[in-house]
């Protein structure tokens, strides 16, 4: 398959799990919604190295939620809560 959408959210109320969306499709329409749906994060969440964090999850991650690939990844592929700064 030529895209993958692995979604994510909250697994308990400490851990929220991230959601990825990819693409290798070269086609150009495929390329126009990525781009579009690229715009509409940029006005909603916020960057934090490689992901884009919403603000709710950027308040749970303050509180002390684990924001991580899987529950089951090491804490090195956490976000932590001076990765965020004072973003918002």
């Amino acid at each position: 398959m030529d895209a993958d959408l692995w979604p994510g959210g909250e697994y308990d109320s400490k851990t929220i799990i991230s959601w990825t969306i990819t693409t290798i499709f070269d086609d150009p329409r495929i390329q126009r919604i990525m781009r579009k749906l690229a715009s509409l994060l940029k006005k909603h969440f916020t960057r934090v190295h490689a992901y884009w964090v919403g603000p709710e999850a950027i308040e749970r991650l303050r509180a002390g939620s684990r924001l991580t690939l899987n529950v089951y990844a090491g804490p090195e592929f956490d976000l932590h809560k001076n990765s965020v700064g004072s973003a918002s």
